[in-house]
């Protein structure tokens, strides 16, 4: 089962500056101090195995896992079988601090001083390891470690895997905290995880490392924070996977509880759930306490963007249009078009379906919405034409306001369908005289005719103007230059 909770409003102004810095710390530490983990582990696992280290502890273990009444499982293959018992005795953490502490192998024994020495070599090189030096390991629980163990990790998809959570909840807390709160809950919340991790291993010579610990405080605070808020979460079961919005709060159990699961399902497993509930319980509790006295919080960040419906409501829409389906399609289309009067998507079907029926003002305010957007895309004047010459074919007379009449005519003029642009300024000449634009646009539009050679569409507008603004400057500029010579 994997839950993950899925936010992005993040900009230049809300930058989450702390939480790229923990991503880059992590993964600098494990490119640069821990690069040479897995060479050194192999090189002390080869001397421990070489050296005949092996040998003496394995015989030990046997004799004391009969003494036990827990004799080990045979195994035939002599190479399997040690490497086999080996794992298991490293896992025994109550035999590990006898061997250690001398209570295995006595002082007064033959075979101590080989034993010790080889002892002694192998333990040097485990500490050249960066994990097993700064990780935290519970019998020793070195309180330098508490904090050091949180920044290293065991390998890249475990660096990766933590990483992913630590950027999808800290960048929402960190905002909604402030950076000084946020770095305080991420480094209690991975106190409180080794904390509970060592009740639990009191007594254990493996090391605990990794991020997950302080990323779960992170993800408790996250749910008590952002508790009555609906946040998007992607959730997968294996076999199936989904997107669904639930209230924060309800993440807490199902984290909890699915760690706990694990916990007792997986025994032996070397992923620490318990620090991962440590962490859970700890960044919760810091969360509840920081929301009710400092009472800090930021829900803005999971408003819905209204935006984010405008995919489904298109793909519903076609699917309606495609089963001739159009009341409904035409709702949806309305609802895209309320989030965004401009999609251009939205506003082609409408045209498409108002066009059937075209009496009355609807189809008029769908068609001038339409010529607006392609007047906007200038790239799309043949679109623009073509549309509007629908527009004109089915309805005969345009409904449409001078100004956008006015854009439209310098639009043809420009691609060079000068006749029709000549006829829209004409047209608007006679619905709204007056138009502070018409005589620039009657100037621009007899200046595109003369360009492309439409000397005739030019003479006429020329004459439109010394008509209807005798008086202007440009009408004497123009008698000028018309006067024979």
């Amino acid at each position: 089962m994997l839950i993950i909770p899925l936010t992005g409003k993040f900009s230049w102004k809300n930058l989450p500056v702390l939480t790229i810095l923990l991503i880059l710390i992590n993964c600098a530490v494990y490119f640069t101090a821990q690069s040479d983990d897995h060479s050194d582990y192999g090189e002390a696992m080869a001397f421990y195995f070489k050296s005949g280290l092996a040998d003496i502890e394995i015989e030990r273990y046997v004799a004391y896992r009969e003494t036990q009444g827990s004799p080990l499982k045979p195994v035939r293959d002599q190479r399997e079988r040690k490497q086999i018992h080996v794992r298991e005795m490293m896992n025994d953490d109550a035999f590990q601090a006898l061997l250690l502490n001398d209570g295995v192998i006595f002082s007064h024994e033959a075979a101590y001083g080989k034993w010790k020495d080889l002892r002694l070599q192998y333990d040097a090189m485990l500490q050249r390891i960066t994990s097993v030096k700064y990780g935290f390991i519970p019998a020793r629980h070195e309180p330098v470690t508490v904090l050091t163990h949180m920044f290293m990790h065991g390998s890249f998809m475990h660096l990766l895997g933590n990483m992913a959570f630590l950027w999808l909840v800290g960048c929402v807390l960190e905002i909604g905290l402030g950076r000084f709160q946020y770095m305080v809950l991420y480094l209690l919340g991975g106190i409180c995880a080794t904390a509970l991790f060592y009740l639990f291993n009191m007594n254990s010579l493996t090391p605990l490392i990794g991020a997950s610990g302080a990323i779960s405080g992170l993800m408790g605070a996250y749910t008590v924070a952002y508790g009555k808020t609906k946040i998007n979460i992607f959730y997968s079961l294996g076999f199936y996977f989904n997107y669904t919005r639930v209230y924060a709060i309800l993440l807490l159990p199902l984290w909890i509880g699915y760690e706990v699961f694990q916990y007792f399902y997986f025994i032996g497993s070397n992923v620490a759930y318990m620090a991962h509930v440590g962490g859970l319980i700890g960044g919760a509790s810091i969360g509840l306490i920081n929301m009710k006295l400092l009472k800090k919080e930021e829900h803005k960040i999971f408003e819905e963007n209204p935006a984010e419906k405008i995919p489904f409501l298109l793909e519903q829409a076609l699917k309606k249009i495609e089963m001739l389906d159009l009341a409904p399609a035409r709702i949806q289309l309305l609802e895209i078009l309320a989030i965004d009067p401009m999609h251009g998507e939205a506003l082609k079907h409408l045209f498409n379906i108002d066009k059937l029926q075209p009496a009355g003002d609807v189809f008029h305010q769908t068609a001038s919405k339409r010529i607006a957007f392609l007047c906007r895309e200038s790239e799309d004047s043949v679109v623009l034409y073509d549309t509007f010459r629908e527009y004109c074919r089915i309805v005969k007379t345009p409904r449409m306001n001078a100004d956008l009449l006015l854009r439209v005519s310098v639009i043809f003029a420009r691609a060079g369908n000068v006749q029709e642009a000549e006829n829209l300024v004409h047209y608007v000449l006679s619905i709204a005289p007056n138009h502070p634009r018409l005589l620039a646009i009657l100037l621009d539009v007899a200046t595109l005719c003369g360009r492309t050679g439409d000397h005739a569409c030019r003479e006429k507008i020329h004459r439109t103007i010394m008509q209807h603004y005798p008086d202007t400057p440009q009408a004497a500029r123009i008698s000028k230059d018309d006067a024979p010579a």
